[in-house]
């Protein structure tokens, strides 16, 4: 949590605690005597869980963007080059990409299709020279042999 975060919630609940008579801090660190007034870390846990809801509020993935541009254009690459290969296909290889060590019903519950199309769409990846399967089916892993 940023420090501008941390001090709104601090406001926030200083503001809310003084129109109640509660305990106020300034600082966002508490004192361990209000807890005990408060009664075994009642102030202490609801300060935390202030913070935690606001962090998980304000949070803004970043690196989701970037991945989802990054997916966007290597999908497209591969439609370019490929374009007989379906949408699903293409998801498959992005998964695999990312996780290597799937297997077909794993996959297949992640794009929403059942192991059987999950098998066809590999089989037409493998075709493609796109993906090769390194080692036994149940050890092994999906090697990706396209790049960017």
């Amino acid at each position: 949590m940023t420090n501008d975060n941390r001090d709104n919630v601090v406001a926030r609940h200083a503001a809310e605690n003084a129109s109640k008579g509660g305990v106020v801090w300034g600082t966002g660190r508490l004192d361990a005597s209000a807890c005990d007034a408060e009664g075994e870390g009642t102030v202490f846990i609801e300060f935390m869980l202030d913070c935690l809801l606001d962090a998980m509020v304000s949070y803004e993935p970043q690196e989701e963007d970037t991945n989802n541009e990054l997916h966007d254009k290597l999908h497209d690459k591969l439609h370019d080059k490929f374009p007989d290969l379906s949408e699903k296909a293409l998801d498959i290889f992005e998964i695999l990409k990312d996780h290597p060590g799937l297997n077909a019903a794993e996959i297949g519950e992640k794009v929403g299709i059942s192991e059987r199309q999950v098998k066809t769409h590999i089989n037409a990846l493998k075709a493609k020279g796109l993906i090769v399967r390194v080692g036994s089916n149940k050890t092994g892993y999906w090697k990706v042999t396209f790049e960017n």
